[in-house]
């Protein structure tokens, strides 16, 4: 296993108390090892270390406590409060360590993202890989190393440089039975010897946005990761999910079963500052997921997709277009070209769902505003990459929309896609069913629209409207009827 210069980076900074504790194991005289440790922090440019008093005990069972580490550097600055370790004594002799606790209390680290980075790309293929189990191998030469407990208890981490990337409060990581060594080989992260984490956190901002409460339940090997559980709470926010990652380094299999969740569209605003259509209010979701391919090729991951996924959004709102407006033009409009009914059926309401706003002339008016959803349903399933929508509907405050069909994000396609303007009996007053490419809408359309196409509107909507009492029902789902319909 190769360890690249991000990972020893990271490791070199933050393990720096761990290599003092197994040293000192070893040689038993802190005073010994002060300077082999301050050699390891020389690998990483720019930074030294000091410590406060060290007291230990050879007592059974062993114990070590260090006080007040400090780490300063160009790209890290940070303070331990405390190191302790408890260890089984007898067994050291017999080059078997097995240390019962390590933790580390009350750490403040503050790290320079900008600077980080830059770093990380200057060292790049600037030297050789290092051999993380040879290098285990040669400095530690034990029959057993097993490390019972590692807790970190109360860690902050900030990125102090302009980009405020992160800010993380109150961090509770608790890792259980990791079996580094066994028998004179490096054994940990094996199949025979996973590791088990618990992680929780007090309190995250990311990107400068509050995201509350983490905390996750993991055991962890070289190839798979099982998510135990998950779960992120901001109070308005509440994410919960399950699911393994395997084989990430190559081609990676993918599970994630998300448990009844909500995102409440307010906390994540920066993510959404950049988008033409910007949602608010609060979304419910659940489903699940699976996938294989590349994680350097996110289309690959697309294009295997298959599981399910619901959506409800109540009492929302659309910022940036105004959905009441297309409809009414279109279906108070004489006649309508081509154009007009692409503009109407891509870059409003067919947009929403696709994520994809054309441009196409006539219909860009619609794109201003907003519109109120007091209900919004998605029920869809994922088949090898296409999104196939059943039950799913939305309600403006004058219309009811539906949606019926499969689209394609990877390949940019609808498939069967029906577009439908309800009336309250649930039948379409217009409908319209696409297929072929999103960036050609004026193909898709011609496809199904036929000599309609350029027909007045007035007969495009009579071909399809029918009188209550005789119509076949569109949708019968859960989304009602505006009142003002």
């Amino acid at each position: 296993m190769a360890l690249g210069t991000p990972q020893k980076v990271i490791l070199g900074v933050i393990s720096v108390p761990v290599i003092l504790l197994v040293l000192v194991v070893i040689f038993w005289d802190p005073n010994l090892v002060k300077g082999t440790v301050e050699e390891k922090v020389e690998d990483v440019k720019g930074h030294g270390i000091t410590f406060g008093n060290i007291e230990h005990s050879l007592l059974s069972p062993g114990k070590i406590a260090i006080h007040d580490v400090n780490i300063q550097g160009e790209i890290t600055n940070a303070t331990i409060a405390k190191v302790m370790v408890d260890l089984d004594v007898s067994q050291a002799i017999n080059r078997r360590i097995i240390l019962d606790r390590i933790e580390l209390q009350d750490a403040d680290f503050k790290i320079d993202m900008k600077k980080f980075n830059a770093f990380i790309e200057a060292e790049k293929n600037a030297e050789p890989e290092v051999d993380v189990e040879a290098d285990i191998e040669a400095e530690i030469p034990l029959e057993t190393l097993l490390l019972q407990a590692i807790r970190l208890k109360n860690f902050n981490f900030e990125d102090t440089s302009a980009l405020q990337q992160f800010d993380v409060q109150g961090l509770d990581i608790s890792i259980y039975d990791v079996l580094v060594v066994d028998n004179y080989e490096v054994v940990a992260l094996s199949a025979e010897a996973p590791i088990s984490a618990k992680i929780a956190i007090g309190n995250i901002e990311a990107m400068q946005m509050p995201l509350g409460q983490f905390a996750t339940n993991l055991e962890i090997t070289e190839k798979v990761t099982d998510i135990k559980s998950l779960k992120l709470d901001t109070g308005s926010s509440l994410v919960q999910l399950s699911g393994t990652l395997a084989n990430l380094q190559d081609i990676a299999d993918i599970r994630i079963d998300l448990a009844p969740s909500r995102i409440d569209f307010e906390e994540f605003k920066p993510l959404l500052n950049d988008l033409p259509i910007q949602p608010s209010g609060v979304l419910e979701l659940s489903g699940d997921f699976l996938t294989s391919g590349d994680l350097s090729d996110p289309a690959s991951l697309t294009k295997a997709l298959t599981g399910s996924v619901e959506l409800g959004l109540e009492q929302g709102k659309l910022l940036g277009i105004d959905v009441n407006q297309i409809v009414t033009s279109f279906k108070d409009s004489k006649e309508t070209s081509l154009q007009d009914v692409g503009g109407f059926l891509i870059s409003g309401p067919i947009g929403l769902i696709a994520s994809n706003v054309f441009d196409l002339g006539g219909s860009a008016s619609g794109l201003e505003g907003e519109t109120l959803i007091p209900q919004l349903k998605i029920k869809g399933a994922m088949e090898q990459g296409n999104i196939v929508l059943k039950d799913t509907a939305l309600a403006t405050d004058k219309y009811r929309l539906a949606f019926d069909g499969a689209i394609n994000p990877s390949e940019g396609t609808f498939k069967d896609f029906t577009f439908a303007v309800l009336d309250k009996a649930g039948c379409a007053d217009l409908k319209q069913t696409l297929n072929g490419e999103m960036s050609q809408p004026t193909s898709a359309i011609a496809e199904s629209l036929l000599d309609t196409a350029i027909s007045p509107l007035t007969g495009l909507i009579s071909s399809v409207k029918k009188t209550v009492s005789k119509c076949k029902p569109f949708y019968q789902g859960d989304v009602a009827h505006p009142s003002q319909g």
